[in-house]
């Protein structure tokens, strides 16, 4: 979860995630605080943790109290928040806006130790267009004709096939990836994400029948810049199928730092992950789990990445795992500065039309220019250069579905760099004439069930003036200005015109849509398209459509507002016990010492023994024996050790947050 989304403010959250501020808070935490949060960076991450959890991750290294005294310290000073859902106990959670500052200052990783400084590195994933293009092809199959649904609300095979064949990725790549295995609604798991966040954008939306284009939301979308759009896609695909243990989050976080387009060793970034994320092992054992996490990066985040363009894996002479960003969508490197593109969208023109038809399409048109090309023309390919062709029948379903082909030659007048051809120009006009000598329209019409009916209707003046061209003695034409007017003077006379089922709702609106050319890329989406709050760029963040598919970020949180309890509160009936327990080390009766490690053990404190002129300090776990033979089992600098109750001298209850 993000901080806005804890805080409910966006002011407050830009500035509660200021590294600087981030950093000067790390300055200032004492040390029972610091190692909490170290707790929470390394063992956990960014995932929602219950008290337990948090306990068991670091019963070697702190007392059950210690921690807790941490915890309520980390929540009073905004580093951690209290959730709770409609069922079970409290959670915790460490923003996730903020996780990779906490992990460079709690576990910095070197960026330069795993840079590959070799030059023949060999690419062994194919590269793809990327997801925004996806998201494009996807509204536009559905944007040129009802994409129908089954009773169960799943796609339609038919629809299904052909849509997954035209997707630029590659799809192959997600074969191994869990959290894309085949979905209900979708059986290609490629097609099921595209087609879910397509939904979540407010792109599409699912109606009873079909999957339909929204075009409120397509007319927002698709007027952003490329890589506005890549970082929006990323940071939603981050949060919706994102790893969730801390050792991918580490490994994760630590990728978004590193330079775009520059190979780098995947063991390499494993080595460092494993080494601050694990317990110390055997040499043997370290090797073998740094290999098998450097798998598993690669099977469940890295290779998805390299299905939507973003990254991709390659090969050194050698035989080095490498990977490197091809479109870094993301912040950049570690010294915090922002990522320009390679591409930008460009506002000149950039289309090239040939003298045969051919359109050539470079990196960095702006995607209404896309959309209009995918309108009027046939896709060729899509791939790094994209290239679509003009043909007859492409042109006459444009001209069917309401453009003209003034429109058509003014759209590649305004967008190709060295004009359009005289012959395709002329082209364009014929076929508009050629369309323009027969037509097929779609008519309203008043039928009556028989004559008498159709007597009173025509008798009435008020309904006769807007009945147009009588088609028999029953049926007229109605023109489509007066339809609404004719309905509803028909109702206020007494009669309830019934409207014919024509197999579809689908809205000529929604094919062939207009986008809006006059909307600027830096105006925020409203609730028309997506529901969701503006960032300080004025770019929407969070998705507001229904989703197609569960995702993780499904779940539903409250955050618990309030103050975080007290310290006190730890350790009831706290001011029963003798004060002299806590004051200093000292001897004590042995049923006194029994009566003391009781009281630790309940309140999960620490003891702090002497034995010999050494002081230890115990994190006791449990007490066994009977009588005058007992002894306590804790931890000692994360060693378990037995101590009996004669094998130290003197002793002091630790209450962290009280006396520690």
């Amino acid at each position: 979860m993000t901080l806005e989304e804890l805080t409910g403010d966006p002011s407050s959250a830009k500035k509660l995630a200021e590294p600087e501020r981030i950093r000067s808070l790390y300055g200032s935490l004492y040390e029972i605080e610091r190692k909490t949060l170290e707790l929470i960076v390394l063992r956990i991450g960014i995932e929602p943790f219950t008290w337990a959890r948090l306990e068991k991750a670091g019963q070697k290294q702190m007392s059950g109290a210690a921690m807790k005294v941490g915890l309520i310290r980390l929540m009073k000073a905004g580093i951690v928040f209290a959730l709770k859902k409609n069922w079970g106990e409290p959670q915790y959670v460490l923003p996730e806006d903020t996780f990779g500052e906490w992990r460079r200052l709690v576990a910095p990783l070197q960026t330069a130790d795993v840079l590959y400084d070799g030059t023949e590195a060999a690419a062994e994933t194919p590269q793809v267009p990327g997801l925004p293009i996806c998201l494009l092809i996807a509204a536009v199959y559905a944007a040129k004709q009802p994409v129908a649904l089954t009773q169960k609300g799943q796609l339609l095979k038919r629809h299904e096939q052909k849509m997954a064949a035209q997707l630029p990725s590659g799809e192959e790549l997600l074969a191994d990836a869990a959290q894309f295995a085949p979905k209900e609604f979708c059986q290609q798991p490629a097609l099921a994400f595209v087609l879910d966040i397509a939904c979540r954008f407010g792109i599409l939306e699912k109606r009873a029948d079909r999957l339909a284009v929204r075009p409120a939301g397509a007319r927002e979308w698709f007027a952003k810049g490329e890589h506005e759009m890549h970082r929006l896609l990323y940071k939603d695909w981050r949060k919706s199928a994102g790893a969730a243990d801390a050792a991918m989050r580490h490994a994760i976080s630590f990728l978004e730092t590193l330079p775009q387009d520059c190979w780098f060793d995947l063991n390499l970034v494993a080595a460092q992950v494993c080494a601050v994320t694990q317990a110390p092992q055997p040499a043997a054992k370290k090797t073998a789990a740094q290999h098998e996490f450097a798998e598993r990066l690669t099977r469940e985040w890295l290779m998805p990445l390299c299905c939507w363009g973003w990254m991709e894996l390659g090969r050194s002479p050698d035989g080095r795992q490498l990977a490197r960003w091809r479109i870094k969508p993301c912040g950049s490197g570690e010294d915090g500065a922002g990522l320009e593109p390679k591409n930008r969208q460009s506002a000149s023109p950039v289309l090239y039309i040939q003298p045969d038809f051919e359109v050539i399409v470079p990196p960095g048109c702006p995607y209404h220019v896309r959309w209009e090309l995918e309108m009027i023309a046939e896709r060729v390919r899509c791939e790094h250069v994209s290239v679509y062709r003009l043909t007859r029948e492409s042109v006459m379903n444009a001209l069917e579905r309401g453009r003209t082909a003034g429109e058509i030659a003014a759209m590649f007048d305004a967008n190709c760099k060295y004009g359009v051809p005289d012959n395709v120009r002329q082209a364009i006009v014929q076929w508009e004439e050629q369309k323009n000598t027969l037509r097929m329209e779609r008519v309203t019409v008043l039928r009556c069930r028989d004559e008498a009916s159709a007597r009173m209707v025509e008798g009435d003046s008020r309904i006769a003036a807007l009945l147009g061209e009588p088609l028999s003695p029953c049926m007229w034409i109605v023109p489509e200005a007066r339809a609404a007017e004719l309905r509803v003077l028909l109702e206020k006379s007494g009669y309830r015109p019934g409207m014919a089922d024509n197999g579809s709702d689908q809205g000529v609106e929604d094919l062939y849509l207009k986008l809006d050319e006059g909307r600027t890329a830096d105006e925020p989406l409203t609730e028309s398209g997506r529901q969701c709050a503006p960032e300080e760029n004025g770019a929407a963040e969070n998705s507001g459509g229904e989703a197609l598919i569960y995702s993780r970020a499904s779940v539903q949180y409250d955050v618990i507002k309030g103050e975080a309890p007290s310290v006190e509160a730890i350790y009831p009936g706290l001011h029963e016990v003798p004060s002299m327990w806590l004051k200093e080390c000292r001897a004590y009766h042995p049923s006194t010492r029994k009566e003391m490690v009781r009281k630790a053990l309940e309140w999960k404190a620490c003891l702090k023994l002497r034995r010999s002129g050494e002081e230890i300090v115990l994190i006791p776990q449990r007490m066994d024996g009977m009588r005058g033979d007992w002894a306590v089992t804790g931890y000692h600098q994360e060693d378990e050790v037995r101590l009996s109750h004669d094998q130290w001298e003197e002793m002091q209850l630790i209450l962290p947050g009280i006396n520690d």
